[in-house]
C-alpha cells in the first residue's frame, strides 16, 4: 500500500516525519510512505514527483495543524487524491483522505474549508490505532489484530 503524507510548515513536518516513520517500521515492507521532504531528489522537478506519488499513492494523510490548516499544498495534495478517487470511480476509495488534526485547531474556523468534507481525527491514541487497524486491513500485515494492538501496549505509540 502507497500512502502519501502531506504537510506544510515546519511543525507539520516533523510530525509527518514521525508519523512515516512508525508506520513504516510498524508495517514494513507493506506500506510505502511518501513524503515530500524524503522522497524528492536535490535538483528534481518536484511538480512532477508530487504529483506521480499523488497519482500512485491509495491514502492520503494530511498533517493539520493551527499553522497550516488552510495551506494551499495541503487544499492541492487532498483534493487530487480525493478528487482522483471519485473520478475513477475507484472501488477502495473510501477513507482515501484522512486528515490528522493536532493541537488546537478550532474547528470553527474550518466551515468552508474542504478539510471539512472528510471525517477526520485528532491526535490521540485511540483514533490513531483505528487508523493503524485501517491500513492494516489494507495491507495484511497482521492477520491477527491482537498482535498489533500489543504494539501499543509496548508503548510504540503513546
Amino acid at each position: 500500500m502507497k500512502i502519501f503524507i502531506s504537510w506544510s510548515k515546519n511543525k507539520s513536518r516533523e510530525i509527518a516525519i514521525e508519523v512515516k516513520d512508525f508506520l513504516e517500521g510498524l508495517f514494513h515492507n507493506t506500506v510505502k510512505i511518501w513524503l515530500s521532504s524524503d522522497s524528492i531528489s536535490y535538483g528534481a522537478m518536484f511538480m512532477i514527483d508530487i504529483n506521480k506519488a499523488l497519482k500512485e499513492s491509495e491514502k492520503c494523510i494530511a498533517i493539520i495543524t493551527e499553522e497550516n490548516y488552510n495551506a494551499p499544498w495541503i487544499m492541492y495534495e487532498i483534493g487530487s487524491i480525493a478528487g482522483r478517487n471519485y473520478f475513477e470511480n475507484l472501488s477502495d476509495n473510501e477513507n482515501a483522505v484522512v486528515p490528522i488534526f493536532f493541537g488546537n485547531i478550532d474547528e470553527r474556523r474550518l466551515e468552508h474549508n474542504p478539510i471539512c468534507q472528510f471525517q477526520r481525527l485528532s491526535f490521540e491514541k485511540n483514533g490513531f490505532i483505528n487508523l493503524v487497524k485501517q491500513i492494516n486491513k489494507k495491507t495484511g500485515a497482521f492477520p491477527n489484530e491482537k498482535i498489533l494492538d500489543k504494539q501499543f501496549e509496548l508503548g510504540h505509540i503513546t
